[in-house]
């Protein structure tokens, strides 16, 4: 297959049909990978159809009547595919014939970084507001991130009967196939670096280099207790698993940067080679879930600005922020304070530094977020343990703020959805 390859479409040649664009069914991406997508016009002005493969759609060409895609990435993956957008009921004709073709059964995967139902009535699918896909096979090429929700099965008496593969929120089970898919691997890693580092310490190494030997151990203890957590069914989620991954990922490089070139360092460098690809995999794959985290929005009052309310799973976490949007050019976070409700009029009146923010240029969630967001993490400290304590927090406020949307947000917070 080339690099890139074009196929045009005159408008007569598709279907329109409920404000729904059908391309024809033989059209063929990769040799006998049949591909049918279906889009609403909308999807038509700019990049479009991403998942099973990188599609775009020149815009000049579809005003003129004739629909381009340029395949960016093709993921070789066998079955047939249909790929839907927005409040789609999957039209008999299509499930009939994909079902024909594959062995009677037939997986909606998911595609989504912001999930928020499927509806499965009267042997109709429903999607909502993100992107899925229709598969004869039950899993997927190891290069997608993708999950399935359920299993589409023909009867004997030529109906479809929907069986869902989970009962349990959206979360939950993708938390259920993080974990199924990766512990091993996880662990067989950790547990390799962890030996070698402990095998080091029984050399006699030098005092700084014993240090960064021991943050290492810490991080791989950390991370062996997040999958215990999550072995039991706990709140630890894939994106925390990764955080800790990660961390233990950098630290682990500068152990072997900080190390004369020998023998050792060539197996410590296989090993920081298995986890770089491990962290790169995880973290596209944690990226999705973390979207799942709820906002909570602060309410602007006479004097400040409080949260009055913070959920115990935000007060526990190590990860907490503070999000400032519509921001005017010359905000400075040194011109608020910020500390506990009870606090923060002492903090004010006495100029007490308040809660340290520190600026967060690139987190793992800053995609999610408007370009206009700033990301200021809550560092620990005695006015975060004031925050703990009472349950609150508020912020002085400034001419910079009076149009601003402010939020505290974490990762380990979500709320959890319908079940299927």
């Amino acid at each position: 297959m080339n690099e890139f390859q074009y196929w045009e479409f005159s408008m007569h040649q598709v279907n329109w049909k409920n404000g729904q664009l059908l391309l024809p069914q033989h059209f063929n991406m990769m040799g006998d990978h049949h591909v049918a997508l279906i889009a609403q016009r909308s999807k038509l002005q700019g990049e479009a159809f991403y998942g099973f493969a990188d599609l775009v759609i020149d815009r000049d060409l579809c005003a003129m009547g004739v629909i381009r895609f340029k395949v960016l990435k093709a993921i070789d993956v066998c079955g047939q595919y249909y790929e839907l957008h927005n409040n789609l009921s999957i039209e008999e004709c299509l499930l009939d014939e994909l079902l024909k073709t594959s062995n009677k059964e037939v997986y909606l995967h998911v595609f989504s970084a912001k999930p928020k139902e499927i509806s499965v009535v009267d042997h109709q699918i429903e999607i909502k507001s993100y992107k899925a896909v229709l598969s004869s096979a039950p899993t997927m090429d190891g290069s997608v991130s993708s999950f399935p929700f359920c299993k589409i099965s023909m009867l004997p008496s030529g109906k479809c009967e929907l069986n869902a593969l989970a009962k349990t929120p959206i979360l939950s089970f993708y938390n259920s196939l993080f974990w199924e898919s990766y512990k091993d691997q996880i662990k067989s890693i950790v547990l390799s670096i962890e030996a070698r580092i402990k095998n080091d310490l029984l050399n006699h190494i030098s005092a700084s280099k014993y240090v960064m030997a021991q943050t290492v151990l810490m991080h791989s203890y950390r991370i062996d207790n997040c999958m215990m957590t999550m072995e039991q069914g706990g709140r630890s989620s894939p994106d925390y698993l990764f955080q800790q991954l990660y961390d233990f990922y950098l630290c682990f490089c500068n152990y072997i940067d900080d190390e004369p070139i020998t023998e050792l360092t060539y197996q410590h460098n296989t090993c920081c080679k298995c986890l770089n690809d491990l962290v790169e995999h995880l973290g596209f794959i944690a990226k999705y879930e973390v979207k799942e985290a709820s906002l909570l929005a602060f309410n602007k009052g006479m004097r400040y600005i409080e949260l009055k309310e913070i959920p115990e799973i935000i007060l526990g976490s190590n990860r907490v922020y503070l999000l400032i949007q519509e921001l005017t050019k010359d905000f400075n976070i040194d011109d608020i304070k910020v500390a506990s409700s009870e606090r923060l009029p002492v903090v004010h009146q006495k100029a007490l530094p308040g809660l340290q923010l520190t600026h967060e240029k690139e987190t793992l969630f800053s995609h999610i977020f408007d370009a206009n967001t700033q990301i200021y993490k809550v560092e620990a400290g005695r006015e975060w343990d004031n925050v703990i304590h009472y349950g609150n927090m508020a912020m002085t406020t400034t001419p910079q703020l009076e149009n601003a949307k402010i939020f505290l947000y974490s990762p380990d917070y979500k709320v959890e959805r319908s079940a299927l």
